[in-house]
């Protein structure tokens, strides 16, 4: 649990430095070939991001629907 504490302090400490940094309107964007990979996998990585979120809340609503005395249908 103190492990879990203060990787949670080390985050939101992290987390503000960045905040409190310069703001970087113009990303620097690599447009050699070596570099698409890399693109790619940012890209799926945020793809199995929102997936994972929407599995996650589709499973828990459904859940909570499938146990719900009002959520059932009577016929």
């Amino acid at each position: 649990m103190i492990i879990a504490v203060l990787a949670l302090l080390y985050g939101l400490m992290s987390l503000t430095r960045y905040w409190a940094g310069p703001v970087n309107t113009q990303p620097v964007i690599d447009l050699h070939a070596h570099a698409l990979p890399k693109y790619a996998l940012f890209s799926v990585a945020r793809l199995a991001v929102a997936y994972a979120i929407s599995l996650a809340i589709t499973l828990i609503y459904g859940y909570a629907a499938a146990h719900n005395a009002r959520g059932r249908s009577e016929s």
